[in-house]
């Protein structure tokens, strides 16, 4: 899905019950935007079933910041919110 600055700021107004925001990767992630460097992995923007943002609000803040730009996104809806107590799983190493 496409997003744009525009829509990544309405959409963080469903950011309301996640860990507190680290503003130095929201600017990296904001330079890479604005310097043609970010790339689309897959890594998906997830909302529980009440439309709660669980996973995604650095990215979306850096879009947010931005002007007139947009990304592609993977968007996933309708998870149990539970999810969000289990951090993704990661390799070892």
């Amino acid at each position: 899905m496409t997003i744009t600055s525009e829509q990544a700021r309405a959409l963080l107004r469903t950011n309301t019950r996640n860990r507190p925001l680290k503003n130095h990767h929201v600017a990296a992630l904001r330079h890479q935007m604005e310097s043609g460097l970010w790339v689309f992995d897959a890594a998906p923007l997830r909302w529980d079933s009440e439309n709660v943002l669980l996973d995604g609000q650095h990215r979306l803040h850096a879009l947010a910041q931005t002007s007139g730009l947009s990304f592609e996104f993977l968007v996933v809806h309708g998870l149990d919110f539970s999810v969000q107590e289990y951090p993704p799983q990661q390799s070892p190493g």
